[in-house]
C-alpha cells in the first residue's frame, strides 16, 4: 500500500497496537502524529530514527479541546490530514 503523501494521526501509539499500526503507516509512507497521554515523542523519535517521518502529541481524546488540537497540529506539522 502506498501512502506516500498522506498524514495519519494514530491515537494510543506510544506503544503497543497503536505503535505498532503507527510504524505500519509510516512504513508505507505516511507521515504520522503519535497522539497518547503518555505523549508520544520516545515513539516518534525512534521512528525518525528509521527514516519516517513522525511527531508526538500529548492527547487526552476524552477532551474535545485536546483532540481539536490534535488535529490542527497535525495540520501544522504536516500540512494537512487524510488518516485518523
Amino acid at each position: 500500500m502506498d501512502l506516500k503523501g498522506k498524514v495519519a494521526i494514530v491515537t494510543g501509539a506510544a506503544m503497543g497496537i497503536g505503535r505498532a499500526m503507527a510504524e505500519a503507516l509510516a512504513d508505507n509512507g505516511a507521515a504520522v502524529l503519535i497522539a497518547d497521554r503518555a505523549g508520544g515523542d520516545e515513539a516518534a523519535a525512534a521512528m525518525r530514527d528509521k527514516g519516517w517521518q513522525a511527531s508526538g502529541l500529548s492527547v487526552d481524546i476524552a477532551s474535545r479541546e485536546d483532540t481539536n488540537r490534535m488535529a490542527a497540529t497535525a495540520v501544522e506539522r504536516f500540512g494537512h490530514l487524510d488518516i485518523l
